[in-house]
């Protein structure tokens, strides 16, 4: 009675990394990438951002005004679609594999898989 069940602990990287960076000064020095979704929100990115559904097919939820200003979609035309939206006749399938980095398969990531 009244003993600890279970115990779930959660070690956030990026947040510690953010905490050293407040605590030397330096905050704001080394890009950070968002890690929840009030972060990824922010207005004053300065960076285009698109938020996806974190189960396939990977539905757009959200963008930022970077992005719709370089894609020409609006917020609108994006939500629910998927990123290939983004792929015209002219995408060259071939220019998503770099060379010399590994072929990510991401429907196995989908599964809980290694991506590589």
């Amino acid at each position: 009675r009244n003993k600890l069940e279970s115990l779930e602990m959660v070690y956030d990287a990026m947040g510690f990394m953010q905490q050293i960076g407040r605590a030397s000064g330096n905050e704001g020095v080394a890009d950070i990438i968002p890690n929840s979704l009030e972060m990824s929100l922010q207005p004053h990115s300065l960076d285009a951002r698109v938020i996806t559904a974190a189960k396939p097919p990977f539905a757009i939820v959200s963008t930022n005004a970077l992005f719709t200003k370089m894609t020409k979609y609006t917020q609108m035309e994006m939500e629910m679609k998927s990123l290939s939206i983004l792929e015209g006749k002219r995408t060259d399938p071939d220019a998503k594999v770099r060379q010399g980095k590994p072929k990510h398969d991401f429907a196995s990531v989908a599964t809980g898989k290694s991506a590589c």
